[in-house]
């Protein structure tokens, strides 16, 4: 939708409203574009040079927190919410985001995947034929790849992710292991790959995570939320070099990527090149204004400079 504004409006300004929240948080989630009308319209109707429209952008789930947050906590007026009901809040706020990053991981799959709506609508997980190269899974004793129907495929994909959703870390990485035991195409596989990796870091198994998130790189170079997840294990195993080369490689085809520019602003920060990382802050909160963990490691670096600049004082 973004990419189709832009084609047809002039637009000057795109905010990602609630990027920057975490999981114990809730709030508005939405992308909002200024626009304006291009300038041959603008030509043709002097009139609507001066005019400026937002546009906001936002998936069913998203809409649907909106009202729900517009309900429960804008209305409650001078009556705050206890933590009981925050927590609760902040609960269903993490399971509708997730959810909704499972289903635009779906959705990018059916997009490349499958060129034939109806057989999109008949299995979102069908095979695409020639269009990614065949992984070649661990095999079965007798040396053949083990296979498995669509059904099958498609059923344990969404027992994996529901027990992801559920906080069933154990259940998950046990059932995406079955599941990358079949045969399937690269893109479906980084994705098991990924999932698998986040159920095993918070397990504190890191460095299976770490196998998992390169086997996904390996598996779709394309994959940034894999390569930011390997990204971040790698610095917090301290090996800053891999980490800052990975977090670059990922903002060389995703640049408008906020959490690849925080990433990057981490690592340089943990390597004492403030300036650097604050650029890469200021570039993260340009593409998300309310990204509060690239504002407060700003703020941070900014009064570090101060006191350095002071001569410590």
């Amino acid at each position: 939708m973004v990419e189709s504004a832009r084609s047809i409006f002039e637009v000057h300004e795109i905010e990602q409203k609630g990027e920057g929240r975490s999981f114990a948080e809730f709030g508005y989630s939405s992308t909002h574009l200024l626009v304006s009308v291009p300038y041959e319209m603008q030509c043709e109707m002097p009139a609507l040079a001066d005019f400026r429209v937002e546009i906001q952008v936002r998936t069913i789930l998203q809409d649907a927190w909106a009202e729900v947050e517009h309900e429960l906590i804008y209305k409650v007026g001078a009556h705050p919410l206890n933590q009981q009901i925050r927590r609760k809040l902040a609960a269903l706020n993490a399971n509708l985001v997730l959810s909704d990053t499972i289903f635009q991981e779906i959705r990018d799959y059916q997009k490349t995947n499958i060129s034939d709506l109806a057989r999109a609508r008949e299995n979102h997980l069908e095979q695409a034929t020639g269009e990614h190269p065949q992984y070649q899974p661990p095999t079965d004793p007798s040396g053949k790849p083990r296979k498995a129907s669509q059904a099958e495929i498609e059923r344990l994909l969404k027992k994996g992710l529901n027990a992801q959703i559920a906080s069933e870390m154990d259940d998950a990485v046990r059932i995406y292991t079955d599941l990358l035991e079949f045969q399937m195409d690269n893109f479906t596989m980084s994705v098991v790959l990924n999932h698998r990796g986040m159920a095993l870091e918070s397990l504190d198994k890191h460095v299976e995570a770490v196998d998992d998130y390169v086997r996904a790189k390996e598996a779709d170079p394309k994959n940034a939320r894999a390569r930011i997840n390997l990204a971040l294990a790698w610095r917090r195993s301290g090996w800053h070099a891999d980490s800052e080369r990975e977090f670059r490689d990922v903002l060389e085809f995703k640049p408008n990527s906020a959490h690849a520019h925080y990433g990057l602003a981490l690592v340089l920060s943990d390597r004492g090149l403030v300036e650097e990382a604050i650029l890469c802050c200021q570039r993260a909160l340009k593409l998300s204004h309310a990204f509060s963990q690239a504002q407060q490691l700003m703020d941070e670096l900014l009064e570090h400079s101060r006191r350095e600049a002071g001569g410590g004082s």
